[in-house]
């Protein structure tokens, strides 16, 4: 009797014992596995956050070639110039004239002959057929927009027509301006460098008049403006320029900082690049 109850103390001792050493290496597995998915989720993190300071980076240099590479800076279309912001006359698109129904009251309807986009109250460029009756004297006429918007109108073959208000001046020479002319219209649109949410933003007035974000967060709002983004104006030669008219090209610095370490204890991501905008209607 004394044998047996021994040798089942014995056996549950060493079970016990197995028992112990499962558990302890259920744990070293699951630790290993739990690293392992701490890891990879870390690698995500940072690879997620790599690509998205990248597309900050390319977003900004896509919207910024977009609208400032048609800019005549001999032509006026550069407002104001400084390091952090800048306000510039950009293109929105060409309409014809559909009709002069409502010329006693300076409108005009026309129909688009681009995609529409939100267009504000600055100014536009109407194709003049001149006096002569010939193409000696085509030439395009400079006028203010007063307003434009779609009331529901219609031009004549039943389509759709925005109603533009125009100054009095062209109303004066609109037997010069057939129907079917083009126009070309143009907003003032503002790009401005600003501090939110603890990074800096550039956003822009371009898009209709409201302030929209443009690109950011660009770094963190403890850094000192221009090395976050910055403006500089070159003219022909390549020289920095203060006179308006005067600038060929446009270049832009910009740093967009991450938010993830790439390793433990280490700093975000950063993406610096320099684009370089060349402004048309200006020598090389």
């Amino acid at each position: 009797m004394r044998r047996m109850s021994s040798r089942l103390r014995g056996e549950s001792g060493a079970g016990v014992v197995e028992a112990v050493v499962a558990i302890t290496l259920l744990s070293v597995v699951l630790g290993a596995m739990i690293s392992v998915l701490i890891q990879q989720q870390r690698f995500y993190l940072v690879a997620n956050d790599a690509a998205n300071t990248t597309s900050l980076v390319e977003r900004l240099e896509t919207v910024m070639l977009g609208e400032l590479m048609p800019l005549s800076a001999g032509g006026g279309d550069v407002v104001y110039a400084s390091a952090d912001s800048l306000v510039v006359r950009v293109f929105r698109g060409v309409f014809s004239i559909c009709s002069m129904a409502g010329a006693d009251d300076n409108e005009w309807w026309v129909r688009p002959l681009t995609k529409v986009r939100p267009v504000g109250v600055d100014s536009l460029l109407v194709f003049s057929e001149g006096t002569k009756g010939s193409f000696s004297d085509d030439h395009w006429i400079p006028g203010a927009l007063v307003s434009f918007d779609n009331a529901g109108d219609t031009c004549p073959d039943s389509t759709t027509a925005y109603t533009m208000q125009i100054e009095e001046v062209l109303e004066d020479i609109q037997a010069q301006i057939p129907i079917g002319a083009p126009i070309r219209i143009f907003e003032l649109a503002s790009f401005w460098l600003a501090a939110q949410d603890g990074s800096w933003f550039l956003k822009s007035s371009a898009q209709g008049g409201q302030p929209i974000v443009v690109s950011g967060p660009l770094a963190p709002a403890d850094s000192a403006a221009t090395s976050v983004l910055q403006f500089r104006y070159l003219d022909a030669d390549g020289n920095t320029t203060a006179t308006l008219s005067e600038i060929a090209r446009i270049e832009i610095d910009l740093a967009a900082v991450g938010a993830v370490p790439m390793r433990r204890g280490g700093e975000p991501l950063s993406r610096n690049r320099a684009i370089a905008i060349k402004l048309r209607n200006t020598t090389p």
